[in-house]
């Protein structure tokens, strides 16, 4: 009987490792790319006070005491005051965002209503239109 030389037969063992690490590599890559072009969105951090808010409301001079301010809720805002309070940022509460700036309620006084003017200074609203002086 013809005796049968045993043959080395190539199974490219490291070309498949090497093609699987490629290809997890490409992948790292493709996904590491996908989230910096999202960075503006994971790194964007909020917070419920008007610290750091640089969203100021202007007062246009002369006032006119009959225009809303702002609406919340479908009701609209008018200017008490056009002296600004002095109030904390931690204190101030964010409850809407109405067009350019937040509407803020300060802490433990619900239904008391203002704007930003600048940092720590803020315009009263109230729900009454104020008679015109």
């Amino acid at each position: 009987m013809p005796v049968e030389e045993a043959q080395n037969r190539p199974r490219y063992t490291t070309v498949r490792v090497l093609g699987v690490f490629v290809i997890a590599m490409v992948a790292v890559t493709v996904m590491t790319g996908l989230q910096h072009r999202k960075r503006a969105v994971l790194e964007r951090t909020e917070a419920p006070t008007s610290v750091g808010d640089r969203a100021f409301y202007v007062l246009s001079r002369p006032v006119i005491w009959t225009r809303a301010v702002a609406k919340l809720d479908g009701r609209a805002l008018f200017l008490k005051s056009d002296a600004p309070v002095e109030r904390e940022d931690v204190q101030m509460r964010k409850v809407a965002w109405w067009r350019r700036f937040h509407l803020y309620e300060p802490h433990g006084e619900p239904g008391a209503f203002f704007v930003k003017v600048e940092k720590g200074r803020y315009l009263p609203l109230g729900r009454e239109r104020r008679s015109a002086q």
